[in-house]
Order: C-alpha cells, then structure tokens, then sequence
C-alpha cells in the first residue's frame, strides 16, 4: 500500500481547514498539516518536504500570488491546488495559469 501523500494546507479560516483536513485524512490518502499563514508555511517548508499545498485565498501576511511564486522559487515544482468558492477571487485563477504559462516557457530556453 503507498504512503498518504503529504499536503500543506495554509488557509486563516480554522473552521474550513479543520473541515478539509478531516476530509481529506478520512480517505488515507493523505496526511494533512495545517498553517495559518504564507510566512509561517515558507518557513516551515523549510523543514518539512511535502507533496502539495493547497493555499486558500486570501492569505494572510502576503499577496496570494507572491506566495506561490515564492514557494515555486524556494522549493521547485511542488504542486497547488487551487480552489475558490468567490466569483471575485477569479482572478487569483487567472494570474496563477499565467504564471504557470510565463514559468513554463522560460525554462523551456
């Protein structure tokens, strides 16, 4: 049987990631640590590898793109998986695949 996958979960709403991590643990599938913060979990990926993150939006204590683009840059290729109940937060959507597609060609020489 393979192990559960590790997933970083930053999210400020307590209610919703103790929701998501319940969910997400039943399956065995995976083995979710939570964090409230984009500092706290840029520093605490310096200590733990996982083998995704799933950021909500917004977050606190820096812009939402500017953490990904971060952990991109500090940590490599480590999958996000991105989700939004707001019609508003769409744009994060947008700027995000942008980035993906700007990421994407410039390593592609």
């Amino acid at each position: 049987m393979p192990s559960a996958l590790k997933v970083l979960y930053v999210d400020k709403e307590k209610d919703l990631f103790d929701i998501d991590k319940l969910l997400l643990e039943g399956s065995g599938d995976f083995f979710v640590t939570t964090i409230d913060s984009a500092l706290a979990a840029l520093a605490f990926l310096n200590k733990e590898n996982f083998d995704a993150i799933i950021p909500g939006f917004p977050i606190p204590g820096m812009d939402d793109i500017r953490f990904l683009v971060e952990a991109v840059k500090k940590f490599g290729q480590i999958p996000f998986i991105l989700s939004t109940g707001k019609r508003a937060r769409s744009g994060i959507m947008v700027s995000t695949r942008m980035l993906w597609i700007s990421e994407r060609n410039s390593t592609r020489g």
